[in-house]
């Protein structure tokens, strides 16, 4: 596992806009760093495209407000890179949750995905 800053520069700083656009439930912000073409999971479904994810997003905020704070992150072996982090929770004790968020290892690609675990 790798520490915050030893990720390529340009994954972390992917990651960074990212969980801030989340926090801030800028969603406008949020698209501008999938392709239009985004493949979004929703437990069992797939969302396919911007405005589907954006539905999902906004209809989301509705219902919570959460904080996701990257502690760390870790390259995997098929490119993506997995980010630690922290939710604040209402119960004394709480585990951080895990998600992974990648760029396709293809240089000449620039599609973008997320999915979380």
């Amino acid at each position: 596992m790798r520490a915050i800053g030893d990720v390529p520069p340009d994954h972390r700083d992917l990651l960074l806009q990212a969980y801030a656009a989340y926090n801030s439930q800028d969603v406008e912000a949020q698209l501008t760093l999938v392709s239009n073409d985004v493949d979004w999971p929703d437990d069992a479904v797939r969302l396919h495209g911007n405005e589907k994810v954006r539905a999902y997003w906004n209809e989301q905020w509705t219902r919570t407000r959460t904080h996701d704070e990257p502690l760390r992150f870790s390259e995997l072996n098929d490119g993506r890179t997995a980010v630690h982090i922290s939710v604040p929770r209402p119960e004394p004790c709480s585990a951080p949750r895990r998600a992974m968020i990648g760029v396709t290892p293809r240089a000449h690609s620039s599609r973008r995905y997320l999915s979380w675990s």
